[in-house]
């Protein structure tokens, strides 16, 4: 018996988030929100969601270049 659709995007997640490097987001952003993804996807030649890493990572790092203490930032612990 063939496997249905939501059978073989379950085990496609599945193998995705194995090695614990990766996690699946559900989200639903603004519509102006969704094309510049789109626009920056196609742009740097990724996926979405390599996308969204890339400018949440940038974000984060260009955030903790201007604090002192990031013990506030990491909520008491800096783990990087």
């Amino acid at each position: 018996m063939a496997m249905s659709n939501a059978e073989k995007q379950r085990r496609y997640r599945q193998r995705r988030t194995k090695d614990g490097t990766s996690e699946r987001l559900s989200v639903i952003i603004g519509s102006n929100a969704k094309r510049a993804l789109e626009r920056l996807s196609q742009h740097y030649g990724l996926s979405q969601g390599n996308t969204l890493g890339l400018v949440l990572m940038t974000a984060e790092r260009e955030t903790l270049a201007g604090i002192k203490d990031k013990t506030e930032y990491y909520g008491g612990e800096v783990t990087r």
